[in-house]
């Protein structure tokens, strides 16, 4: 990779959304935290706090799913093909064979007891 490519890389990695996201993420945490630390947590307030969280956690998958496509866009049909490599042996050495995020139909089959 070239040295533009890689400064190209990191404004697409880094514009400091995703550490703001961070924080916003954390803190809605610590205030879900709160609320069930009550006595008698109010349901209402509990279920608006969690759906603040999810809409925090997307926006957050988002934000890196974009800076994915930005990056992946600058590499080359090559560079591209060593990255899949790459990301192949990691999922191998840590056992991961479900494939992307191993969703239901990719689960491996149940062994019978």
């Amino acid at each position: 990779m070239t040295a533009t490519e890689r400064d190209s890389t990191r404004g697409a990695e880094g514009d400091g959304t995703l550490g703001r996201e961070d924080a916003k993420l954390v803190a809605a945490h610590e205030q879900m935290h709160a609320l069930l630390a009550a006595d008698v947590p109010d349901e209402a307030a509990v279920m608006q706090q969690a759906e603040r969280i999810g809409a925090l956690e997307t926006d957050e998958r988002k934000t890196r799913l974009r800076g994915m496509l930005q990056i992946r866009a600058l590499l080359t049909p090559e560079q591209r093909a060593l990255l899949v490599e790459i990301h192949e042996a990691r999922r191998s050495r840590r056992g991961d064979d479900r494939g992307w995020r191993g969703g239901p139909e990719d689960s491996p089959p149940e062994t019978p007891e």
